[in-house]
């Protein structure tokens, strides 16, 4: 049952839907331009409890996937009033280069149901794997959706 399941998962993913993203200084990424690449999506908020317990996870991840030309890290502000309270929190967390961005042309409320909420989309620009929330261990499964992408 679960080899039927991540079958058809693969088969029927869905597409990202179209967005632009603007980082806070001005360069922009349309999700659908990235085809080719694996992009590891995370829209977060400097005053979620949650995603504060997720983020010190990601860096694991970040840590050792951001070398590869191939995996894309955006993070991703909800509320772009907030800027520099998000770049503090992601220096506290010891994450270096990283780009922050927010949603160009919307809010992105329009593509979540709350926060943080995790994307990691395939070369094709689609979804393999999408949460809602924070569990602790998610990370672990997170590196196996990215592993069975590469």
């Amino acid at each position: 049952l679960e080899k039927y399941i991540e079958t058809y998962r693969e088969e029927n993913r869905q597409p990202v839907p179209e967005l632009t993203l603007i980082s806070f200084d001005g360069n922009e990424i349309e999700l659908k331009k990235q085809k080719g690449k694996i992009l590891f999506v995370n829209f977060f908020s400097p005053n979620c409890g949650s995603c504060r317990h997720e983020l010190p996870k990601i860096k694991e991840i970040y840590d050792q996937y951001s070398s590869r030309q191939d995996i894309v890290f955006l993070f991703i502000l909800d509320k772009p009033k907030m800027r520099d309270d998000s770049i503090e929190l992601l220096d506290e967390y010891g994450y270096k280069d990283v780009s922050i961005f927010t949603v160009k042309s919307a809010s992105a409320w329009d593509y979540i149901k709350g926060e943080p909420t995790t994307w990691i989309i395939d070369r094709d620009g689609k979804f393999a794997y999408r949460h809602l929330g924070y569990k602790s261990g998610i990370e672990e499964i997170y590196k196996q959706e990215l592993n069975k992408l590469l």
